[in-house]
């Protein structure tokens, strides 16, 4: 492939393309969707007719739920950051010491696809 070159490189333009392909799919309300939501609306119906539960203290349990996941993103964001910045000073120190890099360590895995389901809920 050809080399990039950084002054011309539209910086602006990458992120527009990038984020349009991966939010796009996120944004679709489809079938599944709705269904979270009904059932969702169905919980809190059944809670505050049956349970006497205000709705102000269902709304508040799941803020707590949601402060949860967002710190459980940030700490897993602070872990894969720390991990890779420990890996490319290894391979900063490889490279002038002129071996070849071993092959790179996987992440050790944060359970991404339950915080993801949960923020995409």
């Amino acid at each position: 492939p050809e080399a990039l070159d950084v002054r011309s490189f539209e910086f602006l333009r990458y992120l527009i393309i990038a984020v349009r392909g991966t939010i796009d799919s996120m944004l679709i309300f489809g079938p599944l969707r709705w269904i979270a939501v009904l059932w969702t609306f169905g919980v809190f119906l059944v809670l505050h007719a049956y349970a006497h539960v205000a709705f102000i203290r269902i709304t508040t349990f799941f803020l707590a739920v949601l402060f949860v996941t967002l710190a459980s993103m940030a700490w897993a964001i602070v872990s894969v950051n720390g991990t890779s910045a420990a890996l490319i000073e290894q391979f900063i120190d490889r490279d002038e010491r002129a071996e070849t890099p071993a092959a790179p360590k996987r992440h050790p895995n944060h359970q991404s696809w339950i915080i993801f389901a949960s923020m995409t809920y």
